[in-house]
């Protein structure tokens, strides 16, 4: 049975499992997995949608800056520049 043996049910925590959580750590966990509160993260898409045009240049630019930086470090030379 080796490699099959494992956890197959989720661990379970907080006050319904039996566990006795510390001072604040009971609100604390239930800021985090209240269903209200949680809120899924913007996709790259979404956020380029609504971006204004001084962001979209700061992006362009950035984006452009990392092309070059990468083309430097994969150059045949690039090493003999650096000493």
């Amino acid at each position: 049975m080796h490699g099959r043996a494992g956890i197959r049910e989720p661990v379970r925590g907080g006050v319904e499992a039996g566990l006795r959580l510390g001072v604040g750590k009971a609100e604390e966990d239930g800021f985090y997995t209240a269903a209200e509160n949680i809120v899924r993260k913007r996709l790259e898409v979404e956020v380029q949608a609504e971006e204004d045009e001084a962001r979209m240049r700061r992006r362009e630019v950035r984006a452009r800056a990392a092309r070059c930086a990468q083309w430097r470090r994969e150059a045949p030379g690039y090493r003999l520049l650096l000493t």
